[in-house]
């Protein structure tokens, strides 16, 4: 009889612990709020974007959707002497993210000795103020076919700033169309 008042106390305490860790259990499933994070992790290049600059009121310029593309229509007043276009067009490193390499290429050139000048000057103000990457001694000439300007930009570079100088020959260029491609 002994051994059964044991068992029974043994039961009763262990029932009274399952009990209470039950309890325990439900009451702190109660307390617990759970959160999550969902992510994705993509690996890609700098984004470089065209952006209208405060001189492109001199200039018909169109930015098309995705600031890829930029089209710029320059009307030169006269010849005979240079004419210059300055803060038209910046290309704008989004994200501050250091870009190892671009080039910048002529791959359709202006008309062909319609221009003593035409040229497209590159800036850069990693350093606070405007300073010449493609400089006025080795700018990019829009009228050479496959001239180039190649350079990085780094992380706190916030991007490059072209300027235009253009000087026709007479007063009916036979081309002035070029296109520059940008790669990076």
């Amino acid at each position: 009889m002994e051994i059964k008042k044991i068992l029974f106390r043994k039961s009763m305490k262990f029932l009274t612990l399952l009990l209470t860790s039950l309890l325990i259990m439900t009451v702190s499933a109660y307390v617990y709020t759970y959160m999550y994070i969902q992510g994705t992790i993509t690996v890609g290049a700098a984004t470089l974007i065209w952006e209208e600059g405060p001189g492109a009121k001199n200039v018909t310029l169109n930015i098309a959707a995705g600031n890829t593309t930029a089209t710029i229509t320059i009307n030169v007043l006269g010849y005979g002497a240079p004419v210059n276009f300055t803060e038209v067009l910046y290309l704008t490193n989004v994200p501050h993210i250091a870009v190892s390499s671009i080039e910048i290429k002529v791959t359709e050139a202006a008309g062909d000795g319609d221009f003593t000048e035409a040229k497209m000057h590159i800036w850069t103000n990693q350093t606070g103020s405007w300073t010449y990457i493609a400089s006025a001694d080795n700018p990019v000439n829009l009228d050479s076919l496959g001239d180039s300007y190649t350079g990085s930009m780094s992380a706190i570079d916030v991007g490059w700033l072209m300027t235009f100088e253009i000087d026709a020959v007479d007063a009916s260029p036979s081309d002035g169309s070029f296109t520059i491609q940008v790669k990076y």
